[in-house]
C-alpha cells in the first residue's frame, strides 16, 4: 500500500466510526437497563409490575435477563442500572447500591415434597431434619436456610433442575416460593406433591446502581401511590392469572 492509500485509509476511519456510531440505536433519556432473573415466573409478574411502575414515574424499564448470581454481580460492577428486585437484607450486604424504600413485590416460601416419602415440615424448624434442594443464589431461600439449617442442602442451578431433583429423589424437600414451584410442577407435570405451611414471606425491593440514586425518590412516590389506590394489587392479579398459562421459556 502507498502513503497516498494509507492515508486515504486513516481518514476513512473516522467517518466509519460515525457511521457505526449512528447504525446503534439509541437509548431514549430516562431508560434504565434493569437485570431481571431469566426464565422466572416471580421475576416475570415483578417485571410487569415494575414496568408500569417506571411508566407512571416517567421513565422506561429495559429487562437484561441472566441467571440470579450474575444480576447481583452485574448491578455491583455498574453494568446494569438497577436490579429488579430484592429481600431488605440485600441491603445491609450491599451499602453501595441504593434501594427505593417502600416494597413493591412479596413472595412466599414453602417446601414441596413428594406424598410418598411422608415428610412432614410444617415448621422453619423442621428443615433441619431433612435434606432440602434449592436454587443457588434466591436470597429469599438462601436467608431462610442460614437461619434454619437443613441437614443438608443440595444446590440446583435453576427451577426446573430441582424440581428433577425432588421427583428423582435426591432430596427429602425443595425449597422455593410458592409462585415458582407452582408453575415448574405443572410445567414439569409432577403430580403427588404436598406443600408445607409458609415458612417465610418477604417483601422485596428494587435496587439502583447509586449513579441512579435520583430516581429513587420518584420511584418510591409512585410506588405508595399506586399501592394505596389498588393499583399494584390488580396489576399482581392480572399478570399472576396470564402467567399461569405460560411456559418457562416465555418469560424472557
Amino acid at each position: 500500500m502507498n502513503r497516498r492509500h494509507a492515508l486515504c485509509g486513516l481518514c476513512a476511519l473516522p467517518a466509519q466510526a460515525l457511521a457505526l456510531e449512528q447504525a446503534a440505536p439509541a437509548i431514549p433519556a430516562g431508560t434504565l437497563r434493569i437485570a431481571c432473573i431469566q426464565k422466572d415466573i416471580e421475576a416475570w409478574v415483578a417485571r410487569q409490575m415494575l414496568a408500569a411502575i417506571y411508566a407512571q414515574a416517567g421513565l422506561v424499564l429495559l429487562p437484561e435477563m441472566m441467571p440470579p448470581m450474575r444480576a447481583s454481580v452485574a448491578l455491583v460492577a455498574g453494568d446494569v442500572d438497577g436490579e429488579l428486585m430484592r429481600p431488605l437484607s440485600y441491603e445491609a450486604e450491599h451499602p453501595e447500591l441504593v434501594r427505593v424504600p417502600t416494597p413493591f413485590y412479596r413472595v412466599s416460601v414453602q417446601a414441596y415434597s413428594l406424598l410418598a416419602r411422608k415428610v412432614r415440615i410444617e415448621l422453619p424448624d423442621d428443615l433441619k431434619r431433612y435434606d432440602v434442594g434449592s436454587v443457588h443464589g434466591l436470597a429469599v431461600v438462601r436467608e431462610l436456610l442460614a437461619k434454619w439449617r437443613p441437614r443438608q442442602n443440595a444446590s440446583a442451578v435453576n427451577h426446573e433442575q430441582l424440581c428433577r431433583m425432588l421427583k428423582a429423589g435426591r432430596v427429602d424437600a425443595a425449597v422455593d416460593t410458592r409462585l415458582r414451584m407452582l408453575n415448574m410442577l405443572n410445567f414439569l407435570q409432577i403430580k403427588d406433591t404436598v406443600a408445607s405451611p409458609e415458612l417465610a414471606r418477604f417483601d422485596l425491593f428494587h435496587f439502583l446502581h447509586r449513579r441512579n440514586a435520583e430516581h429513587a425518590a420518584r420511584l418510591d412516590e409512585t410506588i405508595r401511590r399506586m399501592s394505596n389506590n389498588g393499583e399494584l394489587e390488580r396489576l399482581f392479579n392480572l399478570n399472576l392469572r396470564l402467567s399461569m398459562k405460560m411456559t418457562p421459556a416465555q418469560f424472557d
